[in-house]
């Protein structure tokens, strides 16, 4: 029987480099054609984990806003709408930060916009177009003070100080933000009997001469702890 001389090293390798030439082409097409026919239908459902995706890849475009839960860090916040609300910005340094905003057509009913340490800020925009701001206490034996700097579309009576206050300031007072002012620039201190404390700057505007599409308007911030 014929023996059969064994390849040298170097025939094999020719061979080798000669048959990629001749079908790389069609190789490399193979991975090219397996990943053209892999679609969404082929994936099983949640078999893809989140590390597997390119970083900052997702985009509004592949996420629906809606179904978005609220941001763990960000349960202060809440929702400004055109009756107004006030909504929290967080805490620093154990202090809590609120923003008002409220801005109603006229013929609003009182509502309570904002609430702190046993304080409620309770506003209203009359027919007339008037705003309505008081702040009403649902703790005994605290105090408010209230300092409203006018303001006027004249220069006549611009830049007074109005004031209200009530020392004795128990559950179910009452005191008028506005400091019976038309529109100006206010601060209001309140202050429980255990310490704690809230402040709120605001600044306000109605104007009943300026037509009948006029909004009660308010907005400022409020500081507590």
């Amino acid at each position: 029987m014929p023996k059969f001389k064994r390849p040298s090293p170097a025939f094999v390798l020719a061979f080798v480099a000669l048959l990629v030439a001749l079908t790389g082409s069609a190789v490399a097409g193979v991975p090219a054609r397996i990943a053209r026919a892999i679609s969404g239908n082929s994936i099983k459902n949640h078999s893809i984990r989140g590390y597997k995706l390119r970083n900052n890849t997702l985009t509004g475009r592949q996420i629906v806003e809606s179904k978005l839960g609220v941001v763990p860090r960000a349960h202060h916040a809440g929702a400004a709408t055109t009756a107004g609300t006030a909504f929290s910005a967080g805490s620093v340094g154990g202090v809590h930060v609120h923003r008002i905003i409220y801005a109603p057509g006229r013929g609003t009913n009182p509502a309570t916009i904002l609430s702190v340490e046993g304080m409620n800020v309770i506003a209203s925009c009359s027919g007339a177009g008037v705003l309505g701001l008081k702040a009403t206490s649902g703790v005994n034996d605290s105090d408010v003070r209230v300092a409203v700097v006018q303001a006027m579309q004249t220069r006549n009576g611009a830049g007074a100080t109005r004031t209200a206050a009530d020392s004795n300031f128990d559950f179910g007072h009452t005191v008028d933000m506005t400091a019976g002012a038309n529109r100006g620039t206010g601060t209001l201190n309140f202050v429980r009997p255990d310490g704690h404390t809230a402040q709120i700057q605001y600044t306000f505007h109605n104007s009943p001469s300026l037509g009948a599409t006029q909004r009660c308007l308010l907005s400022g911030m409020s500081f507590d702890g």
